[in-house]
């Protein structure tokens, strides 16, 4: 699949540098010869240890942060993450794979059919490896969420963590899960 250790050390050296934070890149396994839970398993090792010796990182909060399948694996160990009991910092979520449905009427893949970086076969292609061919784990969550998901995205108006979808907007569609209100 795509992108790497190298093909983002720019963007974290820069992120690094920006808010005067240290930033741990996490080289996980990538599909398909690794497909899923692989890739999650090494990204929820990773901010399980860091956050277990923040000392060996600088201290303070730890956020978490991914762009497109980055996305979707920040998003998901942020969750497991509030599981545990110890929530993440905040969320720098930019274009999240976050939702695996496959649908044809999808607006970013209906919008974005000519021009796109990636087709929807490339896509399509793209989740299958990930997945492995397991329709079950295409299935998204729902509208309702459910609590754990719901409990990530509020958080009481004096909390300082906060989750930023980056080069993104809220499609509307029967099977997203949306912010609640």
């Amino acid at each position: 699949m795509g992108g790497d250790l190298d093909t983002h050390d720019s963007v974290c050296r820069r992120l690094c540098r920006d808010v005067e934070a240290v930033v741990v890149s996490v080289d996980y396994r990538l599909a398909p010869e690794h497909p899923f839970p692989a890739a999650y398993n090494d990204a929820l090792a990773v901010a399980r240890h860091v956050a277990e010796h923040p000392g060996l990182f600088g201290g303070g909060p730890l956020p978490l942060a991914g762009d497109s399948a980055g996305g979707n694996l920040a998003a998901s160990v942020a969750l497991a993450l509030h599981d545990d009991g110890t929530p993440a910092a905040a969320q720098l979520l930019a274009y999240p794979a976050v939702d695996l449905s496959k649908e044809p009427n999808y607006p970013p893949l209906a919008d974005n059919v000519h021009g796109s970086m990636l087709t929807a076969s490339d896509l399509d292609n793209s989740l299958n490896a990930y997945i492995n061919n397991d329709p079950a784990l295409a299935k998204p969550p729902g509208p309702h969420c459910g609590p754990t998901i719901t409990a990530v995205w509020r958080r009481p108006s004096s909390a300082s963590a906060t989750t930023t979808p980056c080069a993104t907007r809220p499609w509307p569609t029967p099977t997203s899960c949306a912010r609640p209100e």
